[in-house]
């Protein structure tokens, strides 16, 4: 069952022709195929969230933070590793579930979950948690033009 939400990749609607009997016409496997296609990270992070290959969410952790630890652009962030592997957790995770964890909420919260305080999160943490967020956003929609570029043909 988890190959075919991979099928989910590609917004298809049925076709209503007496051959196909209103049925997807793309597989499971078109979709692997096409998604082999990919950056080998893209199609990770596509294969934990959409496959439920949640054994591969730790390897994929440890690269997301490497690629962070090593990415120019966050050379100049004051971090503990421990609250960063902690807040791409968090991303993870909620890409996984498909659900938000609230910023501040009595049950639990990103701020709880990090050990930090409600001003360090707004100065300090939001916009590296919005960094990590792009990278998975652009992950997911380069996988969803290769995919759908390539089903097409």
């Amino acid at each position: 069952m988890s190959l075919e939400r991979l099928k989910l990749l590609t917004a298809k609607t049925p076709s209503f022709d007496k051959r196909s009997l209103g049925k997807s016409e793309i597989s499971w496997e078109d979709v692997a195929a096409a998604l082999a296609k990919t950056h080998p990270m893209a199609s990770k992070f596509t294969r934990v969230v959409y496959a439920g290959e949640h054994g591969l969410a730790p390897q994929l952790h440890k690269e997301i933070l490497l690629m962070v630890l090593y990415d120019s652009r966050c050379q100049d962030w004051t971090v503990k590793i421990r609250t960063l592997r902690e807040l791409i957790w968090i991303c993870l995770m909620e890409s996984i579930t498909g659900r938000d964890i609230p910023v501040r909420d009595q049950r639990g919260d990103k701020m709880k979950m990090l050990g930090i305080s409600r001003i360090a999160w707004y100065r300090n943490w939001s916009g590296k948690y919005a960094f990590i967020n792009s990278i998975l956003y652009d992950w997911e929609r380069h996988v969803a033009r290769t995919v759908g570029r390539e089903v097409k043909n």
